[in-house]
């Protein structure tokens, strides 16, 4: 019997598939990964959950590529003698037995966390490394990324600096809060799976800038200035912000503790935020925060 097979009607089903979308979970933390992005004012939303977070399928897919990738990286780095691992966490039962382990980088696999300078900020790092070809006996932070043909053409040419600041912010927060004093940034073309790595030196400035950064998203209790350009107009990223109908006062923002007048930011810790009502004067946990409750006021957005 024979089947006819119709291209068209799969290219239609895969794009229709790729273009669904699902509810992001909220964040309880601020993660670092994202501190060097130039709109501080979008970093305060995403602390806020002022926008509920989509994410296509599409998406995703970027997002899984770029974690499958670490695996044949930290593989490759260690067939050239390089040696990635990550700190076992203080006081837990594997740093009784050692204070490293060693890292694959396999799907599931628990990467370090670290903590930034300020309450709820933290994120999880690719990894640690030693033996680094011209790095001496240094401990680098090893951060990967994959890229398309342009951006990895212009890493090369301008180093990951000028060419991708925000990932050189990225390295240079996380290099602060384990202090270490070099990065190498391993970047992967995704057209030819060419391979490009790149020691970063730590720069105490800039460290000092995000942590300014940290400051201004977690206690202010406005939302930092708009992104806009010399003429005052809406920088052309907006338009790629999930946050632009709150921003420009479309939406109302998110209800949650994050985005009350009541929250007491001052008195957050790691895992709660406090609420500054005189007849409630109880921490929030993470659960609690989503909610909101009766007493709700929302921020100025």
């Amino acid at each position: 019997m024979k089947y006819t097979f119709s291209v068209d009607a799969v290219n239609d089903v895969l794009r229709a598939w790729s273009e669904e979308e699902s509810t992001a979970p909220r964040r309880e933390f601020l993660g670092l990964s994202g501190i060097g992005d130039p709109c501080v004012r979008r970093l305060w939303y995403d602390y806020r959950w002022a926008t509920e977070r989509k994410i296509s399928n599409n998406l995703q897919r970027i997002f899984d590529r770029g974690h499958l990738e670490e695996e044949r990286v930290i593989r490759d780095l260690k067939s050239i003698g390089i040696l990635v691992f990550a700190l076992n966490p203080p006081g837990s039962e594997a740093a009784k037995y050692a204070p490293e382990r060693e890292l694959f980088g396999t799907a599931g696999e628990e990467q370090e966390e670290v903590l930034g300078h300020f309450p709820h900020v933290k994120s999880k790092i690719d990894g640690r490394c030693k033996n680094v070809p011209g790095g001496g006996d240094k401990d680098h932070l090893l951060e990967i990324k994959t890229m398309n043909q342009n951006s990895f053409n212009k890493l090369i040419k301008d180093g990951v600096e000028k060419s991708h600041p925000k990932y050189y912010a990225q390295v240079q927060i996380y290099m602060d809060v384990t202090k270490l004093e070099r990065c190498l940034f391993v970047a992967v073309n995704k057209n030819n799976e060419a391979m490009h790595a790149e020691r970063v030196k730590r720069d105490p400035a800039v460290a000092e800038r995000l942590r300014e950064v940290q400051r201004d998203v977690i206690f202010s209790r406005v939302p930092p200035p708009k992104l806009t350009t010399s003429s005052g107009a809406l920088s052309w990223e907006c338009k790629f912000c999930p946050h632009i109908k709150v921003c420009a006062n479309s939406f109302p923002i998110g209800k949650s503790c994050r985005a009350c007048v009541y929250c007491d930011a001052v008195e957050a810790d790691g895992e709660k935020i406090w609420c500054s009502l005189v007849d409630v004067l109880a921490p929030r946990d993470f659960a609690e925060q989503k909610e909101g409750c009766e007493h709700y006021e929302p921020l100025c957005q």
